[in-house]
């Protein structure tokens, strides 16, 4: 493949990854809980998430072709950097007693539903990485 052809190719994956991005803002901000999963019952994307995805494809686009000079390798540089801010801070947030507001549902007031696990049928403890529905031991593991 050619680096036009390259160029082409990144860019409209950008695209597609920051269309996906607004699209869960969208949901977010207009309280549609069918766009911020894949599927129903999985894991939704938080909007900090999308938020970086609107940033990552923004910089991808800007940058363009390899020697681009003026504000658009600049204003990419300064997408990058914020992507990765929210990165550091999202992992800072996994150590003990810290919390910077990362993950949280953006709309003031409202709270985050809790995922519920399935019960075992075996005798273990609940698993809580198991969705609430759809999911079913299969014989074997009984």
């Amino acid at each position: 493949m050619t680096a036009r052809a390259l160029c082409a190719l990144s860019t409209l994956f950008a695209v597609a990854v920051g269309v996906t991005g607004v699209a869960v803002l969208v949901a977010w901000a207009a309280d549609l809980p069918g766009l911020k999963s894949v599927l129903p019952g999985m894991a939704t994307m938080k909007a900090n998430t999308a938020a970086a995805f609107v940033l990552a494809a923004l910089a991808l686009v800007l940058q363009g072709e390899a020697g681009a000079h003026g504000w658009r390798p600049t204003l990419a540089r300064s997408a990058v950097g914020a992507v990765m801010l929210v990165a550091v801070l999202t992992l800072l947030e996994y150590a003990p007693g810290r919390s910077f507001g990362i993950g949280r549902d953006p709309r003031p007031g409202r709270r985050r539903r809790r995922a519920r696990s399935v019960p075992r049928t075996d005798g273990a403890r609940h698993c809580d990485w198991l969705p609430a529905r759809g999911w079913r031991p299969a014989p074997d593991d009984l």
